[in-house]
């Protein structure tokens, strides 16, 4: 049974009232009517989203990225099979993971598994973000702005494999897997995978990556960006990885803000044009914290509010929440956003291949997955953990959340929500 936890609210979400533009899109005058309005024009479009699912619509965003079903793997049933491909979808599941792997490939150790299905059974939406997938240096920086794409290639076998080897659905079937998207900037990697049977939903996927480091020059420091369409929910998903070091919050805001307000934009905040290129339209037609369903996954980098002569927290490792930076209130870029209550040691920073912190830097909760319905979406968090069993890898332990993703009003009785901080 899925569990609702209670989560924090970041910051007050906008004043009720104001205008509200098509989900996933800029406001305009000429914006067209609510997707989940238009029930009566997806239906006539039935014919050509059969027609043209194998490839035309998810294609158009970024070509080379899509690919087929996972080999040897056969389609089962599912809640999803034999539905037509339009229409309202029942409630989706949707895991988010995110996992700064230090310049490492993933250990043979760390069992992906448990990080991506610990329940042995996939989500029907599987959206993989890392970061550090290469080291950050000069020559990375430069030579792989688009990401490396042996490291990516490795990290797509070792999820692929994790997925194949799930013992299957609760009928005892192995349900099969499509990866829709698939990219990086650097040392971010954006990784989605969808249930076979939902690819025929799929439409307007939409990619972008925003670099902010070095003053926006450099793509060691960013987001990597996707947006799609699934039935009648919008979604967007950013993996960031934000400046680091404890007294980098202003830093860390403007990153933050910048991926938020420059991507798929034509034009970003400094007023520089952004081209379409490498597949991305960057038309400025939609908004990343415009959908149904908005979450940030990545390093944020958050780090404790200490006194500057502070090397080590005292007090419990729970106690040491309430110095977060970003459950304070510090991070004025997550208006509107929410989190889970965190309920899981810090994530970094540890000694590799041991769950002994390292006392030569102060512990933090760095890796953080937060996110935002909007429109009439109903989302139930039932998962929102770390995994410090995959410790062979990196000195951050990965995170994950799971949600349950359904257009419903929710009347105020049904959630349990905690004040500010």
């Amino acid at each position: 049974m899925l569990l609702l936890f209670r989560f924090h609210f970041l910051l007050q979400s906008p004043a009720a009232g104001s205008s509200s533009p098509r989900p996933g899109e800029m406001h305009s005058a000429a914006a067209e009517a609510p997707l989940w309005a238009q029930r009566a024009v997806d239906a006539a479009r039935v014919h050509a989203l059969q027609v043209k699912a194998a490839g035309a619509q998810v294609k158009a965003a970024v070509e080379q990225q899509v690919w087929q079903p996972l080999a040897g793997v056969k389609p089962g049933a599912s809640s999803f099979t034999n539905l037509p491909a339009a229409g309202p979808l029942p409630p989706l599941e949707v895991r988010v993971c995110s996992w700064n792997l230090h310049g490492n490939q993933i250990h043979p150790s760390d069992v992906v598994s448990r990080w991506l299905a610990p329940d042995g059974v996939a989500a029907d939406v599987l959206v993989i973000g890392v970061q550090e997938l290469v080291d950050l240096g000069p020559r990375n920086m430069v030579m792989n702005i688009s990401g490396d794409e042996q490291r990516q290639a490795a990290l797509e076998a070792r999820v692929e494999q994790a997925l194949q080897s799930l013992p299957g659905t609760a009928a005892g079937n192995h349900e099969g897997f499509t990866k829709i998207c698939s990219f990086g900037m650097v040392g971010l990697a954006l990784l989605i995978y969808v249930r076979s049977c939902l690819r025929p939903y799929i439409r307007d996927l939409h990619c972008d990556r925003v670099k902010t480091g070095l003053d926006g020059i450099g793509g060691n420091k960013g987001g990597v960006v996707v947006r799609f369409v699934l039935g009648q929910v919008s979604v967007c998903f950013m993996n960031v990885h934000l400046a680091s070091g404890q007294n980098a919050v202003a830093e860390r805001n403007q990153h933050l803000a910048t991926v938020l307000a420059d991507a798929f934009q034509a034009t970003s905040t400094k007023g520089g044009a952004r081209p379409g290129k490498n597949g991305f339209e960057r038309q400025s037609r939609y908004s990343a914290g415009l959908h149904h369903l908005s979450v940030i996954l990545g390093d944020f980098n958050s780090r404790l509010d200490l006194p500057k002569d502070t090397p080590w927290p005292s007090g419990s490792q729970q106690s040491w929440l309430s110095r977060d930076q970003i459950l304070l209130g510090q991070a004025s870029s997550l208006r509107g956003f929410r989190e889970g209550v965190i309920s899981f040691p810090p994530t970094y920073k540890y000694n590799i291949g041991s769950s002994a912190l390292n006392t030569k830097r102060c512990p933090a909760w760095c890796d953080r997955i937060v996110y935002k319905a909007d429109y009439g979406t109903e989302v139930e968090l039932g998962e929102y953990a770390s995994f410090p069993d995959l410790r062979h890898t990196s000195d951050h332990h990965p995170v994950a959340a799971r949600f349950q993703v359904f257009l419903a009003s929710p009347s105020p009785t049904q959630r349990s929500e905690r004040p500010a901080w």
